[in-house]
């Protein structure tokens, strides 16, 4: 007599509750379980997709024509479609499909990248545009890790309406756009954002919010005080905001956004500050870095000025000159990724003691 087949033995609805916490590694578990049997592959089906981790171009076109095949398939058998709910971006170093220039470099050298850089950046937002148009509307997670060399170009997003966290590593040029921001003198300008148009105001951004829903924005390693205002039509809901590893909160409009009449980021109600030491990962000059000091300071004012609000710092980043620094941020990001995917806690520390990196 045949053995029962793994599907047979437990419920499909406890098949289900497995597989949320099973497929949270960005796509490998769920490709390799359907190849299980006809059966499994049938029973995963609409969980194969749930966490997805894209690193390049190449990576996003295979991506969606086997997520659009899913989509048909499932369309043709009247089964509930597959639905991505986690999604990662490493687009970093040994992962991008791009030239990263490093050291010293010939002026006809970074012409040449600039123009390889501007056809990547057309690609990047025509693939990104129709990846969002497929995914946008079940997404609850959303991390994207980049390294400075290759910055990922702003893509006209459509809204969100599920996302509940997200994580930036670098830069948020990917969703907002300022003029009043100095962005990387390596990137090449164009009128056209690459075929994304002109991005929009914070007065458009605040008539329909990109992320409705969004409660929870990690910060990580970068320069954000220009942009950082325009995350208040963004994410109007925003309840908790980590800002971490980041020299530059000396002139910070955060500060003065949340003391502010009418204050900004009205529903915020954890703020969490992990500064650095030293200024040598952001590009920023040392000297603009705040004083450990100071940065309390300014902690404990936005506390007596927003009572509602639990101002939090955890220990502070010591910068690293090697590229190990960018390895550890993007391990831990990641890790982090994958907890909250299925529920935990994550960077979301509750008490000035716990260390997080």
């Amino acid at each position: 007599m045949a053995s029962a087949s793994p599907v047979d033995t437990l419920p499909i609805d406890v098949w289900h509750h497995i597989f949320k916490f099973a497929y949270t590694d960005g796509g490998f578990i769920g490709a390799t379980l359907s190849r299980i049997s006809r059966s499994f592959r049938a029973v995963s089906a609409p969980y194969r997709f749930h966490s997805v981790r894209l690193s390049n171009i190449k990576g996003i076109e295979k991506f969606l024509a086997a997520y659009e095949a899913a989509l048909a398939d499932a369309a043709a058998s009247s089964t509930d479609p597959p639905r991505v709910r986690h999604l990662l971006f490493t687009f970093l170093p040994g992962e991008v499909d791009m030239i990263i220039l490093e050291g010293s470099f010939h002026m006809r050298d970074w012409h040449s990248w600039q123009m390889a850089k501007i056809d990547w950046n057309t690609r990047f937002v025509a693939r990104v545009t129709r990846l969002f148009e497929l995914v946008a509307s079940h997404l609850e997670t959303f991390a994207v890790l980049q390294c400075p060399e290759v910055v990922l170009p702003f893509v006209r997003c459509p809204q969100f309406p599920a996302l509940r966290e997200l994580t930036l590593l670098h830069e948020d040029a990917l969703f907002v756009y300022t003029p009043k921001k100095a962005y990387s003198w390596m990137e090449p300008k164009d009128a056209d954002f690459c075929g994304s148009g002109t991005p929009p105001t914070y007065e458009e951004l605040a008539a329909s919010p990109l992320f409705p829903a969004l409660e929870r924005l990690h910060l990580a390693r970068g320069y954000w005080g220009p942009t950082l205002p325009l995350w208040d039509a963004v994410a109007p809901r925003l309840t908790h905001l980590r800002i971490s590893g980041a020299d530059v909160l000396a002139g910070l409009p955060l500060w003065d956004a949340l003391s502010g009449k009418p204050q900004a980021f009205s529903d915020l109600v954890a703020l969490v500050v992990q500064p650095k030491l030293k200024g040598a990962e952001t590009g920023v000059d040392e000297t603009q870095a705040e004083p450990l000091e100071a940065v309390v300071e300014r902690l404990r004012q936005v506390e007596t000025e927003c009572p509602s609000l639990d101002a939090i710092l955890v220990p502070a980043v010591i910068a690293s000159p090697d590229v190990d620094g960018l390895r550890d941020w993007t391990e831990w990001l990641i890790k982090e990724w994958t907890a909250r995917a299925v529920g935990e806690r994550g960077p979301w520390v509750t008490k000035e003691s716990e260390k997080q990196l």
